[in-house]
């Protein structure tokens, strides 16, 4: 169970972005809700588009998701207006148990709109997926 504040409230998302030599590594901390994600997602997208990358790792492991599947829907339409199909790129969502049904359902959303979603609960593998040199299946197993 994550830390609360003196409130009982979760922390906020802190996003963290790296440029790595084929992807946009993006680390989310915290409460994961709507404005944050699209944050996220603006953040990841046009950091991508500027270094001219592969695509998107984000790895949601250590926050925590206050998302619905009405939420889903519309990150993946906003997202969908972010980018032409053209400039999309890969996306990897690394997730632990406890976030893979949110998980899902932005893979789902995602991929309604033509971006090319996988998730992953090893960040190696997703990474290697961005070079096309994974030799595990998504979930991580060997």
């Amino acid at each position: 169970m994550r830390e609360s504040d003196e409130d009982g409230q979760l922390p906020p998302c802190k996003i963290a972005l790296e440029t790595k030599p084929d992807y946009i590594l993006c680390t989310c901390e915290g409460v994961l809700d709507g404005p944050a994600l699209l944050d996220l997602a603006e953040k990841s997208l046009r950091n991508r588009l500027d270094h001219n990358l592969n695509g998107i790792l984000a790895d949601i492991r250590k926050s925590t998701s206050e998302l619905s599947m009405y939420d889903a829907v519309q990150f993946g339409e906003c997202l969908a207006e972010l980018a032409s199909p053209a400039m999309r790129g890969r996306i990897a969502i690394v997730h632990d148990h406890r976030g893979e049904a949110a998980a899902r359902l932005f893979e789902t959303a995602l991929i309604n709109r033509s971006f090319t979603v996988r998730l992953f609960s090893d960040s190696k593998a997703a990474a290697s997926w961005f070079t096309g040199k994974i030799d595990q299946d998504p979930a991580g197993r060997q």
